[in-house]
């Protein structure tokens, strides 16, 4: 399992996607500050990241 969470101090969204280009697109999940969500995935390969503001991100935790 893997958890993204968008940083506590980020300003704007960040979106999480199965892409780049959905990343910036619509199909993507918005994550507002402090905002997490877990995948159940293999390879954390498989997931962009897009912040609405540069320097602004995500935290990810391992979950075993």
């Amino acid at each position: 399992n893997l958890v993204v969470r968008a940083r506590p101090t980020n300003t704007d969204v960040v979106y999480v996607a199965s892409s780049s280009a959905n990343a910036s697109g619509t199909n993507r999940i918005t994550l507002n500050s402090g905002d997490a969500v877990l995948f159940r995935i293999k390879n954390a390969n498989i997931l962009w990241i897009d912040a609405a503001v540069n320097g602004e991100g995500v935290e990810v935790f391992v979950e075993t």
